[in-house]
């Protein structure tokens, strides 16, 4: 539960909907730097455009999954840093307190709670796959390995989705990508839901391993020349 609430993409989120971010100076020369922070800005703004409002007043959680592809450490540092300089300035454990609650407490109810946990694409496909009778004795698991054949200079990494010892999903990444795991994760789940679907409308039932990995290909598949 911990992680619901204490992670960057959440402590961002309050930085930018509590429009502390407008009063950070930094290099805006650093144009690299500058593109980096203003489209993270933007990617949160446009997901509480889409959950209808801010956090506080909808009540409702964002999914922070989705902020993983554009955080930057720095929104979490700001966030941090004001933290320590409310206790510098005031010297008052019980001031810093008030003011760290006060910005925290609209959060803690919404992220803290069981239902804003299991958003986590990972947590999710862990959860739906420990649901299915047929899948309880099959280990659901990813690794990662270097792209066969590639030079020494290649930055590319391959993460595997794994059912037991057999692959369903491959996904390639640059290594200098942010938060490989989070996203990979979204897309194994994305993966296994619509396959859990696609089996419990066309009936089959087997608790055999192998046929089990054939379906998922076969659905994969049938998915991709659809697209």
């Amino acid at each position: 539960m911990k992680t619901s609430v204490i992670n960057n993409a959440l402590l961002s989120l309050i930085v930018i909907e509590n429009r502390i971010h407008e009063h950070v100076l930094y290099n805006e020369r650093a144009c690299s730097f500058k593109g980096q922070f203003e489209t993270y800005v933007q990617r949160v703004n446009e997901l509480l455009k889409e959950l209808g409002g801010s956090t506080k007043q909808v009540k409702k959680a964002l999914d922070l999954d989705s902020l993983y592809e554009y955080s930057l450490k720095i929104f979490g540092d700001i966030f941090e840093s004001l933290i320590g300089a409310v206790f510098i300035d005031s010297e008052d454990i019980g001031v810093t307190w008030r003011v760290l609650y006060d910005l925290m407490e609209p959060y803690i109810g919404i992220y803290s709670n069981l239902n804003a946990f299991q958003d986590h694409s990972r947590t999710k496909l862990l959860e739906l796959w420990n649901q299915k009778a047929f899948m309880k004795n099959i280990k659901c698991h990813h690794e990662t390995r270097a792209v066969e054949g590639a030079a020494g200079n290649d930055t590319r990494t391959i993460f595997r989705g794994l059912v037991d010892k057999d692959c369903v999903l491959q996904v390639t990444y640059e290594k200098e990508a942010k938060n490989k795991v989070r996203n990979f994760y979204r897309q194994y789940y994305e993966l296994m839901s619509g396959f859990f679907e696609w089996v419990e409308k066309k009936a089959i039932y087997t608790e055999n391993k192998e046929q089990i990995v054939d379906l998922i290909r076969q659905y994969d598949q049938q998915v991709k020349n659809q697209s």
